[in-house]
């Protein structure tokens, strides 16, 4: 069905070796960290929504157009190696970045308590979380598209 996430086999493996560390996901864990190693996660769930944020503050935040996040309880997140630097980025939200190669990894915002983003081309596997919807599409630059045909928002997903 259109907007859910994919399902996750039982044991669903996908390696690749790299010079500092094997990736590696398994249901219900998804792995993942910055550009240089420093920093590393761990998830213990599966998230709970997908997106695409193109508002002018991500946009600034990575040097992108957009950004695609993924979003899980914020209890179910924790880091494994190093340790992220934040940046209180507006009066209500918090960005989390690797202190040593700049890569943003978190996004926490008040109004969604209990919740963290963590930018999905962070995790070992991204293909896992594909977006299922497009928001804050009123700042979306006019020389991006998304006719991917997943829904679109000029702000925040409203609420389900």
């Amino acid at each position: 069905m259109a907007g859910e996430l994919p399902a996750v086999g039982k044991f669903r493996f996908h390696c690749q070796t790299g010079p500092a560390y094997t990736r590696a996901l398994i249901e219900n864990e998804t792995l993942g960290g910055c550009q240089c190693g420093a920093v590393r996660y761990r998830i213990g769930e599966t998230a709970v929504s997908a997106s695409n944020c193109h508002c002018s503050m991500c946009q600034r935040s990575v040097g992108a157009v957009y950004v695609s996040w993924m979003t899980f309880p914020e209890k179910s997140f924790e880091i494994t190696k190093g340790k992220i630097k934040k940046f209180k980025s507006s009066a209500k939200a918090e960005r989390g970045f690797c202190g040593a190669c700049g890569c943003s990894i978190t996004f926490r915002h008040d109004d969604d308590e209990g919740l963290i983003d963590v930018t999905t081309a962070t995790a070992d596997d991204p293909a896992i979380w594909p977006p299922t919807h497009h928001i804050w599409t009123s700042t979306r630059r006019p020389w991006v598209t998304a006719d991917d045909g997943l829904p679109s928002y000029e702000g925040r997903k409203p609420r389900e």
